[in-house]
């Protein structure tokens, strides 16, 4: 028996209020209506092609067969999708359960993208400067395992430092942001500067945190927060962080926007992506 492939969710964040067509808790107005599928792929190389048509309010959802780039079939329509976003960025990525607790070998997968492009307006690209992951080792039941990213918290004597090698084009750049993930138990509000410029402070934005077993967790959470552009120099940048509880810290990007430079079409649509609809 053949595997298919169709859209069964979506996810619309706006203003960190999330509405998921999905789940029961907080259910907002997205409706997801399948129409049609195509067959899955059955490795590596095998691959499908998808198109997304996005406007304010709908998303037609298109894809071809495994291993084939036409027709493309329309297989879902997301409407009442209510965008507010002016201006964005294509993200993809793998999202899935602990798939160890099912046995051996579920943890283990490939996931393969290629040749992914945007037709809309060209905006000179971003360009992002990553804080080294820790690669701490980790000891007892996490033998094994690698620490990504750091602790810090109200009592320690010092703040948290971290540095960003390689910084370039600063002249070229309209603004400069810091994105990062963190999680805590509490609503936290950090506190960050760059070279030692001026503290800012970014209170909890994403509402109540949760109870589970009668545990408070907050979650992992992640977040763009503005630097002045007078703060970052050429070359390495040194950040800070503070806090008002213990917190954990990961996946920190110092982002120069617009310093790339304008892009070329992407190719994907110059080689007639477009064809084949069905």
């Amino acid at each position: 028996m053949s595997l298919v492939i169709t859209v069964d969710s979506a996810v619309v964040v706006n203003n960190y209020v999330s509405d998921d067509s999905f789940t029961d808790v907080g259910t907002g107005p997205i409706v997801v209506t399948p129409v049609g599928c195509v067959k899955a792929s059955a490795g590596p190389g095998d691959m499908n092609r998808f198109q997304l048509r996005v406007a304010q309010n709908r998303i037609d959802v298109y894809a071809s067969d495994a291993g084939t780039t036409a027709p493309l079939k329309k297989i879902a329509i997301i409407d009442n999708m209510s965008l507010s976003l002016t201006r964005g960025l294509i993200w993809i990525e793998d999202v899935h359960y602990n798939g160890d607790k099912d046995g051996i070998d579920q943890g283990t997968h490939t996931f393969s993208w290629d040749n992914v492009g945007f037709d809309g307006p060209r905006l000179p690209r971003d360009l992002a400067f990553d804080v080294l992951d820790r690669l701490d080792p980790m000891t007892g039941i996490y033998t094994g395992l690698l620490n990504l990213g750091w602790g810090f918290g109200p009592n320690d004597p010092t703040p948290l430092t971290l540095s960003v090698p390689g910084v370039y084009n600063v002249a070229n750049a309209t603004n400069a942001i810091l994105t990062f993930s963190y999680f805590a138990f509490t609503p936290v509000t950090l506190s960050y500067r760059v070279n030692g410029g001026v503290w800012h402070d970014q209170p909890w934005p994403f509402g109540a945190c949760y109870t589970q077993n009668g545990d408070v967790s907050c979650g992992q959470k992640t977040i763009a927060v503005p630097v002045p552009l007078t703060d970052v120099q050429a070359g390495t940048n040194a950040i800070q962080f503070k806090s008002t509880d213990a917190t954990e810290i990961s996946n920190i990007d110092l982002v120069l926007v617009g310093a790339g430079g304008l892009p070329e079409l992407d190719r994907i649509f110059i080689d007639g992506f477009d064809s084949g609809l069905n």
